[in-house]
This record gives structure tokens, C-alpha cells and sequence, in this order.
């Protein structure tokens, strides 16, 4: 960049091509970042994806909550069956 006597400064065209190279070189750094998570996250490249794994944990996580919760829900039933046995018990007794 050049000063100008009025403390403005201009920008000459080869300023601007050379700035306008650095920018083109940094937006390609990020679209080969962008694609290599792109490859990463959901294309199977003879190994199981980042994302085809996060799908079956997801899966697995929710096939395990909804068995615990049936045999929680049933243990659950099963402790107020006998503790309405137990003062039906009690109560005959008194």
C-alpha cells in the first residue's frame, strides 16, 4: 500500500491481485477442509462412517432405554402388588 499525503492509504492493483490471491488460497484451504469433514462424516471410504456410527449408538441407546423402562414399569407393578398384599396382611391382622 502506498501513503498519500493526506494520510489515506491507496491500494495499487498489484496490492489488490496479491490480496486477492491470499484470499482465494485461504477459501480453498477451507473447502478442502469442508470435504475432508465431508468424507469424515458421511462417506463410508472401506471403514464404517463417523455418522453410521453415531446412528447405531443412537439406536442402541434407545432400544436399552425402552427395555428399561418395561422392566422398570414391571418391577414397579410388581412392588405395590406386594405392598398391597402385605397391608391387606396387616389389616386382617388388627
Amino acid at each position: 500500500m502506498i501513503q498519500s499525503n493526506h494520510d489515506e492509504q491507496v491500494m495499487t492493483v498489484g496490492d489488490c491481485r496479491e490480496v486477492h490471491k491470499q484470499s482465494l488460497d485461504k477459501l480453498q484451504a477451507i473447502a478442502d477442509a469442508i470435504e475432508d469433514i465431508n468424507k469424515r462424516l458421511y462417506k463410508d471410504n472401506g471403514t464404517i462412517s463417523i455418522q453410521t456410527r453415531l446412528d447405531r449408538q443412537g439406536r442402541i441407546i434407545s432400544t436399552v432405554t425402552a427395555f428399561l423402562w418395561v422392566v422398570g414399569s414391571a418391577v414397579m407393578i410388581q412392588f405395590t402388588s406386594f405392598i398391597i398384599s402385605a397391608l391387606k396382611v396387616v389389616a386382617k391382622a388388627m
